[in-house]
């Protein structure tokens, strides 16, 4: 068992640094032009980049979305961010929003195929914050909203725990459809509003974003605490 936590823990240490050098490799290439077609005033220009590096960029940002989701362990908001910028709202939504389906839609057939593997390395029974959610829930799809906008545990956790439940694979997508929908929509438009006019504007606006959700990350427990109430009347239904 000990030799499988190392295995499991080398895995996502791997995952964390090809996602690290794809993530600053992007920063490196991209961010400094796109500063300047800013700085000159001229955001008209960002077409032209755009469609120049976009299938290039396209690539790399959806294997920064698979190994992100994979990993578990890593964020998606600078994904949807780079998403945003590089290829704007509606595309950059589109294409994370997909991606992001694709990938749950997977995750969770194979985790639930592998029950034995998936109850030995995320045994949902362990899970504090979610376990009393499971366990007064009558409809399980709910769980999988609340989920998608809390963030009581990482969104790539989400088929993996779910796949140990009675949740069908229709409820399951379903319920992803609506609840991530609206933080990837709302990450990838703050790219885009970065690559506007009033980008010096937007820029505080996203490092706010980011700092409310590090910090509800890190206060989960009192959130979760707080919302308790509503949220179990919600899966109760």
């Amino acid at each position: 068992m000990q030799q499988k936590s190392k295995k499991k823990l080398l895995w996502e240490i791997l995952l964390v640094v090809v996602f690290l050098g794809i993530f600053v490799y992007l920063l490196k290439e991209h961010a400094p032009k796109i500063y300047t077609i800013l700085v000159s005033g001229n955001a008209s220009l960002l077409d032209s980049y755009i469609e120049q590096y976009g299938k290039a960029g396209k690539y790399l940002l959806i294997l920064l979305q698979v190994i992100e989701t994979i990993s578990i362990v890593l964020p998606a908001a600078p994904v949807y961010i780079c998403s945003g910028v590089l290829f704007g709202k509606v595309w950059g939504t589109l294409i994370c929003y997909g991606v992001n389906l694709l990938l749950n839609f997977i995750i969770f057939i194979i985790a639930r195929r592998l029950k034995t593997y998936t109850q030995a390395h995320y045994d949902i029974t362990k899970q504090k914050f979610i376990g009393p959610l499971i366990e007064k829930a009558k409809h399980m799809d709910r769980v999988v909203i609340v989920l998608c906008f809390l963030p009581i545990v990482p969104s790539g956790l989400i088929p993996h725990l779910m796949s140990q439940t009675n949740i069908t694979i229709s409820q399951f997508m379903r319920a992803l459809a609506i609840g991530s929908f609206p933080a990837i929509a709302l990450y990838v438009c703050c790219g885009d509003f970065i690559t506007s006019n009033s980008y010096k504007v937007f820029v505080p606006i996203v490092i706010v974003l980011l700092i409310v959700a590090l910090f509800a990350v890190i206060f989960r427990k009192k959130l979760v605490a707080t919302l308790e109430p509503k949220l179990i009347k919600f899966i109760e239904g």
